[in-house]
């Protein structure tokens, strides 16, 4: 390298550069694993009826937006984890193990599926009351807040019930006792 500062236009250049060479490598990359991927696939579509199954899954997916996104992701755990897998091929393993284990304990699609059936349910929310509201009529709405309101019976005792065998009588029918 020389002692003088590159200049705005020399770096563009070393920074196109360095993206062409990253993309080569990341479409020979897909092509390597289309290669390797593609004996199971053919392996598959051998297979009397699954062919048609697999093939318009494939192309499915390759209209999806996510399909972008997907192959960027693996470019990124490939390139992130194929050195750890290199050099701790077990600890890999058992990171995979424990992160599998967290997500079955603690079931995250859980989450995600209720505050999503409240969010389609609370904007029907208002006309399913009002509706409900207009088909009763006002006296057993005020009959209900009456009851609601209104004085309670005191709790009853409740009886001990203990069995003959306590008492050291027979021992086949219980004895109530009231308080």
């Amino acid at each position: 390298m020389s002692d003088r500062p590159a200049t705005p236009i020399e770096r563009l250049v070393l920074s196109r550069e360095r993206m062409r060479v990253a993309l080569q490598g990341a479409a020979a990359d897909r092509a390597a694993a289309i290669a390797t991927g593609g004996a199971w696939r053919d392996a598959l579509k051998r297979i009397p009826g699954v062919g048609a199954i697999v093939d318009a899954a494939g192309d499915w997916w390759s209209r999806h937006p996510l399909h972008s996104v997907g192959s960027a992701l693996v470019v990124v755990a490939k390139t992130a984890l194929q050195p750890v897998a290199q050099r701790h091929p077990l600890g890999l393993v058992l990171g995979a193990a424990a992160l599998g284990a967290a997500l079955v304990w603690f079931r995250p699609w859980r989450a995600i599926v209720r505050p999503a059936l409240w969010a389609s349910l609370l904007p029907m929310l208002p006309s399913i009351l009002a509706s409900a509201t207009v088909k009763a009529p006002l006296q057993s709405w005020l009959a209900a807040l009456a009851a609601a309101s209104g004085p309670r019976d005191p709790p009853r005792a409740r009886p001990q019930t203990r069995t003959a065998a306590t008492n050291g009588a027979d021992s086949s029918r219980p004895i109530t006792v009231r308080a």
